[in-house]
């Protein structure tokens, strides 16, 4: 019988897994292949949710599925596919904060050559915050970016009946929203009404990804929104919009790309792969 060390348990939790994948992987690790049945009477959890947290390390190539004694179970793949997936994810979140940091670096230089001649905004309040998002629909060009922090349902919402005039006017306007929202419960229910909203959304998760207020990429334009405060700030500046539009197409398609890999991991499974 192999235990998981708390140090390393922590580790992988610092390297994204859930806390029922990482139960999955003690229970597997100490007492062999294992059925869904067989880990749900072990762990105490749900087969539904372990079912779902099994799709994903199976999607990773860290579990397996193999027949044993005519039953299928799941068992570990093995030993080093997890260290190869942790080494994967550090050097992908060290690549996120590199780009961060040059990020950064060109918006101080672009602000350092630009802030005389930028033109800075605020708004204040619910009716402030209105004229905001109306303000980047009228310079979008077509499409509007969002980071968006999913704090609350739409009923929720205090610019519920605003947004709902708003998605009807980037419909006649053909403005399509496409937006890079935390990958939560709130956030997935966001997801699941973009064919209703007339945008995209790709989910990221919030570890690596930690912003906490809204931000919008429109034309020339970057807005910050603090829906708590009540409060949104707009400058234009060409270098500084452009940086921002060149980290959410990075983030983006790096999300894009893992979502399509997962998805074809997981749709090949029963089929042997």
């Amino acid at each position: 019988m192999t235990t998981l060390p708390a140090s390393v348990e922590q580790y992988l939790s610092e390297s994204g897994f859930s806390g029922t994948e990482i139960l999955i992987l003690k229970h597997l690790l100490e007492g062999g292949a294992m059925t869904l049945r067989e880990l749900a009477a072990k762990t105490g959890k749900s087969t539904g949710v372990l079912d779902s947290a099994s799709k994903k390390l199976l999607s990773k190539g860290i579990l397996a599925k193999g027949i044993i004694n005519d039953t299928p179970k799941l068992k570990l793949s093995s030993s080093e596919a997890i260290v190869e997936w942790v080494r994967e994810d550090r050097k992908q979140k060290q690549a996120v904060y590199e780009r961060r940091e040059k990020d950064l670096e060109s918006f101080m230089a672009s602000l350092s050559v630009d802030v005389s001649r930028a033109d800075i905004q605020h708004y204040e309040g619910l009716s402030g915050l209105e004229k905001a998002y109306r303000k980047l629909l009228e310079e979008c060009g077509g499409v509007m970016c969002h980071f968006l922090p999913v704090r609350h349902i739409e009923t929720e919402d205090p610019l519920r009946d605003f947004l709902m005039q708003f998605f009807c006017l980037r419909y006649r306007q053909k403005v399509i929203t496409r937006v890079i929202a935390h990958d939560t419960p709130l956030g997935r229910r966001y997801q699941s009404r973009d064919p209703f909203e007339h945008r995209q959304t790709v989910l990221v998760p919030e570890e690596v990804y930690a912003f906490n207020t809204e931000k919008v990429v429109a034309g020339d334009w970057v807005g910050t929104f603090n829906h708590a405060e009540q409060k949104a700030f707009l400058i234009r500046s060409k270098e500084m919009a452009q940086t921002e539009k060149v980290m959410f197409e990075a983030v983006w398609k790096q999300e894009m790309k893992k979502t399509v890999q997962s998805g074809a991991a997981v749709a090949c499974a029963p089929a042997g792969c």
